[in-house]
């Protein structure tokens, strides 16, 4: 009798469901996600080593023509240079126990730095070497 009654009984239709719709992903702006400063507007971190450099020019070449024990050698030699006309300073040593670097310039192209490297080694008698920094 049981199975007489399931033939008997329509079938059973289950609605169709609507149509599944995703909201429109949220723009995102400027505002709502964390933004980084251009590389350009970005502070540095402090150095270790604090230098006296000069501020002339954006140059990623130097030249190192001398290291010392003490900072009055390195200044004496920065001295007699900067009379001479030559764009000379001192970087200070990041530990108790380093050396005192005299450097000259600030040149952006390294064509720049090495006409002033021929003049310290054969005017000056310096070993000069260019530095990248």
């Amino acid at each position: 009798v049981a199975s007489a009654a399931r033939r008997a009984a329509p079938p059973v239709t289950r609605p169709a469901a609507p149509p599944v719709t995703r909201p429109a992903a949220a723009a995102t702006t400027p505002a709502t996600r964390p933004t980084t400063p251009p590389a350009a507007a970005r502070v540095p971190p402090p150095t270790a080593r604090p230098a006296a450099a000069p501020a002339v020019g954006a140059g990623s070449f130097t030249i190192q023509v001398g290291a010392f024990k003490d900072g009055a050698s390195a200044e004496s030699v920065v001295g007699r240079l900067k009379q001479k006309g030559f764009e000379a300073y001192v970087v200070a040593p990041a530990a108790a126990d380093g050396l005192f670097n005299v450097r000259v310039g600030n040149y952006r192209a390294r064509a720049d730095a090495e006409r002033v490297q021929t003049r310290l080694r054969d005017e000056e008698k310096f070993k000069p070497f260019i530095v990248t920094r």
